[in-house]
């Protein structure tokens, strides 16, 4: 026996810049300051930047009001942020069970002539 889900993609959104997110939050500033320093009393296991709590619920009610029920979290090191995308994911109905199923019967078959 299968189970069938469907994934829809809701919407998609961007964490980024966080270092100059953290530097805002404490109200640094280039010209006023020497440097930024962050003392690391102790640390996480990932490699990536940290995230405003409120934020990041914030984030996420936003993509959950809109429908989606689960999110795909992804860190881009390069511009420092996070690309979250919202998706619905609940059991497929049976329509979309029986195209899923007649296009491999498809490709099977024309796999199969070859």
């Amino acid at each position: 026996m299968k189970i069938y889900i469907t994934k829809t993609k809701i919407n998609h959104t961007e964490l980024d810049e966080l270092d100059y997110e953290l530097q805002n939050e404490f109200d640094y500033d280039e010209y006023k300051h020497d440097d930024f320093v962050e003392i690391k009393v102790d640390h996480g296991y990932s490699d990536c930047e940290v995230v405003n709590i409120d934020t990041l619920i914030d984030r996420l009610i936003s993509i959950k009001n809109a429908g989606a029920t689960h999110v795909e979290v992804d860190y881009h090191s390069d511009h420092i942020a996070y690309d979250i995308t919202g998706y619905k994911i609940e059991l497929s109905s049976q329509d979309l069970i029986d195209k899923y199923e007649n296009s491999l019967r498809k490709e099977k078959t024309k796999i199969s002539r070859t």
